[in-house]
């Protein structure tokens, strides 16, 4: 038995039939994984993939802009400070950044602003003055009225000066009160123009009879843009009382040659801007005041004509006379009180009275009075 099963042909029997069996386990294995194969893949054909939702109607984007006001800045003197403000250039190639075009004689605006700008200093506005300024309003009825206080003129120059970053760190960094308030009448004045008075000034005539007839009727050809007096001294603009349109070069030019004389000042005495005192310096009429003005107007008025007007174009003048764009009155007209009440000069159009001067570390509010009152005082002391 043992023989018959250990035979050869028993054992490729066996042999063969274990490769059937195993040949049909892996025919039925493969099988099997084909279909689940087939199920699968009609399973991904007819899944869709998922898809981001988008919107059927795209909208605009909105912007949220964010306004900055510099006029709110507030400003060391003494610290320096990057500006990154845009500085706007015009075609006549202004680089101030103050967004006013400097306009030349001929592009002013044809009329003067009916606006009259007072500044009072930090006592306010006494009996005297405010009956000066009722007197302006009362022969002037058709005309604004702005008084500006120490504060409000610090926020004047804020929100007018502040692309002009030189300017307006000068003059905050100013502390003598008769600086500031010297260089604010031509800030005043390039950026609204209109009559800039001291509240010591008293309205003679109205604005409207001012510019002599025959010359009102001809600034088709020869426009008038600035009104100035002269002052006592027989040549120099009295500064107490201007008139002047917007805008104009001239007073640009002003404000560009009391920045350097300011600068100039300082550096003189080795110290900031800040630091300067009055008896640092010695007239203040050539930094600020009268001489200054009218050494710039004078050389702006020259260099846009091409005419070399001089204070010889000032001295003993009778009548109105124009230089350029700019009528020049006699000593009558502005300061007719200091000049000996001259008679051969035409109408008296305003008097300075002296009420506060500014020869005091308080900016004037501790005035020295009238001339003839300050005779008396000497005399009785």
């Amino acid at each position: 038995m043992a023989a018959l099963m250990m035979s050869p042909s028993r054992y490729v029997a066996a042999i063969v039939v274990f490769m059937l069996i195993f040949n049909m386990y892996l025919f039925q294995r493969v099988v099997r994984l084909n279909s689940q194969n087939e199920a699968y893949r009609d399973m991904s054909l007819q899944t869709p993939l998922p898809t981001a939702q988008l919107p059927s109607k795209l909208e605009p984007e909105t912007v949220t802009v964010t306004t900055t006001v510099t006029a709110a800045a507030t400003i060391d003197p003494d610290t320096p400070t990057t500006h990154t403000q845009h500085e706007q250039h015009d075609d006549d190639g202004d680089t101030t950044g103050t967004g006013i075009r400097p306009l030349l004689a001929h592009q002013a605006a044809p009329n003067f602003p009916a606006k009259i700008w007072h500044k009072c200093g930090p006592k306010g506005v006494d009996e005297k003055a405010q009956a000066l300024m009722d007197l302006w309003l009362e022969k002037n009825p058709n005309f604004r009225h702005e008084l500006l206080t120490d504060d409000s003129a610090d926020q004047y120059v804020r929100e007018h000066y502040s692309d002009w970053p030189d300017v307006l760190e000068t003059y905050m960094a100013l502390t003598v009160p008769i600086l500031k308030a010297d260089f604010l009448r031509v800030l005043i004045l390039y950026a609204d123009g209109g009559i800039w008075s001291d509240i010591d000034v008293q309205c003679e005539v109205p604005v409207s009879n001012w510019i002599p007839e025959k010359l009102a009727k001809n600034t088709d050809k020869k426009p008038i843009n600035v009104v100035v007096g002269i002052e006592f001294d027989g040549w120099q603009f009295a500064s107490w009382t201007i008139m002047a349109k917007p805008h104009l070069q001239h007073f640009k030019a002003t404000i560009e040659y009391v920045v350097t004389q300011l600068k100039a000042t300082a550096l003189e005495n080795h110290v900031s801007l800040s630091g300067l005192t009055k008896p640092m310096i010695d007239d203040v009429v050539k930094v600020t005041g009268p001489q200054a003005i009218t050494v710039a107007l004078l050389k702006s008025v020259s260099d846009e004509t091409g005419q070399d007007f001089n204070k010889q174009y000032l001295s003993q003048l009778k009548e109105p006379k124009l230089l350029g764009d700019i009528l020049v009155f006699p000593q009558a007209s502005f300061a007719a009180l200091q000049g000996g009440m001259p008679k051969d000069q035409g109408p008296y159009l305003v008097s300075h009275l002296y009420y506060g001067s500014w020869k005091n570390d308080m900016g004037g509010e501790e005035g020295q009075g009238l001339p003839e009152a300050k005779k008396e005082d000497s005399e009785s002391s």
